[in-house]
């Protein structure tokens, strides 16, 4: 085990040796607890940071739309929120363009999920939530200035942002699971049998440890904290299927405004592992060389995309992944 300049990494070498680390144990569950504390994400980089989509600088569709829209929402309000700063003198400190930035990243993001919703319940899918963008949307708003650096912008997340999410829409909210299988799977899914080399990462974190530090530091000066929340299992079966939850920068416009960057969770979650002496964020990774036996040990433990995912599309796409791996 070796640590890095911000998280401990372990880097395992066999895909048995990733299924025994994961296995429920004294490493996860305390004794005599019913459940355990942590919960986990798989990524198909061990490089990449964790990053919410919404975030990232992917050249997906997505991306490009959000970042088209991100730009024409800076065209339009900068001179407005320039003013609204040079007007107050309790502001003249702060820097506009972080300010912009902030604005017009958080009402693109909005502006993507709304994209979905509208189109989703068009077609007569159901969306629980939609309401609460439905009704923000109404009102074409302006930025409001004066609770600076507090810009809130985007509603707390809710189901409809959750669907959204899940199906393919990037938000500032981060998919992780209660379980560490779901969460390997995540990772070597992701991984083709052309892939050069490489490590999956599974990373893990303690959202309680996360919520005492929020307590202890109610106002939170730095505006650094991140917070698990999630939505009804009722209203998503992904989330059902995959025991899944979210983490969420929660000041996330407000670090933005005041810094010009977005907040890091991998910073957060060190701090307060130094703060509380306490093991709150590890890394687990495993070289592409072993992904195709990961995905058939995880298969026999019953997680593959048709279990996580459950549609009869998936149950073909399970078969093809299963059918790409095999020598």
């Amino acid at each position: 085990m070796t640590k890095d300049a911000t998280v401990i990494v372990e880097a395992l070498h066999t895909a048995q040796s990733m299924m025994t680390a994961l296995e429920i144990s004294p490493r996860w569950t305390p004794d005599t607890a019913w459940s355990s504390p942590w919960v986990f994400r798989g990524q198909r980089e061990d490089a990449w940071g964790l990053m919410p989509a919404a975030w990232r600088n992917d050249n997906t569709i997505q991306i490009q739309r959000l970042a088209r829209l991100r730009q024409g929402f800076a065209e339009q309000f900068e001179s407005h929120i320039r003013e609204q700063l040079e007007r107050n003198p309790n502001l003249k400190e702060a820097n506009a363009e972080f300010v912009v930035k902030s604005y017009s990243q958080a009402r693109a993001e909005f502006a993507l999920i709304l994209e979905f919703i509208r189109l989703a319940d068009e077609l007569g899918h159901s969306v629980p939530g939609m309401d609460t963008y439905l009704r923000l949307a109404s009102h074409d708003y302006l930025p409001d200035i004066r609770n600076f650096p507090h810009v809130r912008l985007l509603p707390e997340m809710n189901p409809a942002a959750a669907l959204a999410q899940h199906h393919g829409i990037p938000t500032r909210s981060m998919d992780w699971t209660r379980n560490p299988l779901y969460a390997a799977y995540f990772a070597a899914s992701e991984v083709s049998t052309t892939s050069n080399d490489g490590n999956i990462a599974v990373w893990a974190i303690r959202p309680d440890y996360m919520r005492t530090q929020g307590a202890a530091d109610h106002h939170n000066t730095g505006y650094t904290r991140f917070m698990d929340h999630t939505v009804p299992n009722s209203d998503n079966r992904y989330l059902h299927s995959q025991e899944g939850l979210f983490i969420h920068p929660t000041y996330g416009c407000a670090y933005c405004a005041r810094t010009g960057e977005f907040a890091s969770l991998e910073a957060f979650a060190v701090a307060v592992e130094r703060e509380l002496s306490a093991p709150t964020i590890r890394k687990l990774t495993l070289p592409y060389s072993e992904v195709g036996e990961l995905l058939r040990l995880l298969w026999l433990k019953g997680v593959s995309r048709a279990h996580l995912m459950p549609t009869l599309d998936n149950v073909t796409k399970a078969l093809c992944s299963r059918w790409q791996w095999v020598p």
